[in-house]
């Protein structure tokens, strides 16, 4: 029976006036996580909201009491669970004086989401092509979404909130990405959270591996005196490639077209030009020294 509270006393008549303390109710309870289940082979933290709760109270659930209840307050109480078997248990708190406030859904323990894609490299990527990875995770629920909770996935990828969907292609991020000239690991976390709330994250990694310019073309370029003359530059690695004269000087009248990557004209001024030519893709350049030779 609940303690009363005497509220108003006379000494010389004797009077006394009493009434017993409130009930405690109990408004609701949530993890961490803001759910209402707990992990069966971990238990957890549940945060509990109400009315009328005093030190010393117990928290209880089924025929098990909690691990630790700490009364934050008269209208809240932090209590951490064990881990038990999954299913659904009454939840109710005990105060100190024997007054006793039942939640009447009860406290629900089930499984935690359990990845099928195993953790580590995804696998690799490169800047010209777009790729796609599967992530998979399977639930005692359903699946309700993956999200990258930590790191980052590779420059213009991105994650299908529904699907566990990684794709995108790396092309558009090139020109504003200059460490991207050589091999990049990003490493990321994924959480997935089934529909009751629980979560299992897990760490992921994509490999992207940088292109490597070369130059295709030879050094060495004749050019007949008088003649029109063309050569087409050649360097592979990439796309949108830029060509431009970074050292020297081209035979007069020999011009160098970027947007077509030639060198055409025609001169007549016999003798031997070097001259360096510069390939660039957006991230990474090439230059190559060449030797004309006008006669």
């Amino acid at each position: 029976m609940p303690l009363k509270r005497v509220i108003s006393a006379n000494i010389e008549s004797g009077a006394l006036i009493v009434i017993p303390d409130a009930d405690p109710e109990i408004y609701g309870y949530s993890n961490a996580l803001g759910s209402n289940y707990l992990d069966n082979l971990t238990g957890g933290t549940i945060n509990i909201t109400g009315t009328g709760f005093l030190s010393g109270a117990t928290v209880y659930f089924g025929n098990y009491t909690a691990t630790s209840t700490t009364v934050n307050s008269s209208t809240s109480i932090t209590a951490v669970l064990p881990p038990t078997a999954a299913g659904t248990y009454s939840l109710f708190i005990k105060n100190s004086n024997g007054s006793i406030a039942i939640w009447p859904t009860g406290v629900f323990f089930s499984s935690k989401p359990v990845w099928t894609t195993v953790s580590g490299s995804l696998g690799t990527i490169s800047e010209s092509a777009t790729f796609t990875f599967f992530l998979s995770a399977t639930s005692d629920s359903s699946i309700a979404n993956y999200s990258v909770t930590s790191g980052s996935l590779p420059y213009n990828y991105t994650l299908n909130p529904s699907t566990g969907v990684i794709s995108g292609e790396m092309g558009t991020y090139l020109s504003s990405r200059p460490d991207l000239a050589v091999d990049t690991t990003f490493i990321f976390d994924v959480m997935a959270r089934d529909t009751e709330g629980q979560v299992l994250t897990r760490t992921f990694s994509i490999l992207y591996v940088a292109t490597i310019m070369t130059w295709t073309t030879g050094t060495s370029i004749t050019i007949t005196s008088g003649s029109n003359y063309i050569l087409t530059f050649n360097a592979t690695g990439g796309t949108n490639i830029v060509y431009s004269l970074v050292v020297g000087s081209l035979p007069l009248g020999i011009v160098l077209t970027s947007s077509t990557a030639s060198l055409a004209g025609t001169t007549s001024i016999t003798g031997t030009y070097i001259f360096s030519i510069k390939a660039s893709n957006g991230i990474q350049s090439i230059v190559k020294e060449f030797t004309a030779n006008v006669a």
